[in-house]
Order: structure tokens, then C-alpha cells, then sequence
């Protein structure tokens, strides 16, 4: 059963979304990634240029204080039939979702962690500032709705979310 959770907390420091980016990016577990709404040239720092990315939509609308990126994972525990086409097509349909709300989004796919070698999951940073309406992000004013969306999306998966604490460290 794929577990679709939502980090909060420990976000609110200024190099958060570069930290973030960069976990995802040099994790030694990382596969592939991709982004939706952000200004990323192939060269160069990604970390970096996600970062600007989101921090030119936060300065647009003067709203650069608060947790300042939404750390998703979906996590598929040992399920043997997720490939990583499989995963990138559920990041790649999580992209969508939320860009097409108005979102920057980056992810990266990883196979194995510190504690289980064949757990693959999806990492997914989101910019807490939407960039049509300098709206903010809340994962728990609906975290629901992207339940639903996966469930119509990939019926044959039972998905589930919950909330759960950061494990970075904010560093001021």
C-alpha cells in the first residue's frame, strides 16, 4: 500500500529549499527527477535554480516568511511491482496535479534507504507560495485531495496519507 506523506515543520529557514533539493539530487539512492514551473537550466546548480525559482515567485507576492517548501514522499514500502517507469509516472502525474494548481514542484524518484534496501519512494519539494495567486500551500487544509486524485488515477493501488514531523534540522 503506497503511504503519501506530508513533512511539516523545520522548513521555515532560509537555505531550507536548497537543502531539500539537495538531499533529493545527491542522495546515492536518487534515480531520476523532474520539475514542473521552475526556471532550471541544464547546466549548472539544480539545487540552486529550483531555489530561485521559488524564491522569485515568494518575492513576487512579498511572502517569504512561513514554511517556505512542502516536503511530500510517497513511499511504496516493499512493493515489488513498482518500477522506477512505474514511479516517475506517478511523479510525473503528482507534477501535474499540483502545477496545474498553480504550484512549482520538484521530485526525485530513489530506490533503497538507510534502512531498507528495495524501498523505493518518490521525494517531491513544493513551493508553498502558489505562483497565480501568492496563495499559500497548507498540507493540512486538505492533504486529502491528492489522496483522491492517486486513487483516480492508479485504482489499483489503495493509497493513504498521513502528517508527519521533519526530520531536518533548522539551522538560523
Amino acid at each position: 500500500m503506497p503511504n503519501i506523506i506530508f513533512k511539516v515543520n523545520n522548513y521555515e529557514n532560509f537555505d531550507a529549499i536548497e537543502n531539500l533539493i539537495n538531499y533529493i539530487m545527491t542522495s546515492s539512492y536518487i534515480e531520476r527527477c523532474g520539475w514542473s514551473g521552475c526556471f532550471v537550466q541544464e547546466r549548472g546548480d539544480i539545487a540552486e535554480w529550483v531555489s530561485n525559482s521559488f524564491w522569485a515567485v515568494k518575492n513576487a507576492f512579498y511572502n517569504t516568511a512561513g514554511q517556505l517548501v512542502q516536503h511530500i514522499i510517497i513511499g511504496f514500502d516493499d512493493m515489488e511491482y513498482i518500477t522506477e517507469s512505474e514511479a516517475c509516472r506517478i511523479a510525473y502525474a503528482v507534477s501535474c496535479f499540483y502545477f496545474h494548481q498553480g504550484y512549482q514542484i520538484f521530485w526525485g524518484t530513489h530506490f533503497g534507504s538507510d534502512n531498507t534496501e528495495s524501498y523505493r519512494h518518490i521525494h517531491f519539494a513544493l513551493n508553498t507560495i502558489n505562483a497565480a495567486t501568492g496563495e499559500r500551500f497548507f498540507a493540512v487544509r486538505n492533504p486529502e485531495s491528492l489522496k483522491e486524485y492517486l486513487s483516480l488515477n492508479f485504482p489499483q493501488m489503495k493509497w493513504k496519507w498521513r502528517i508527519k514531523g521533519s526530520f531536518f534540522q533548522p539551522r538560523y
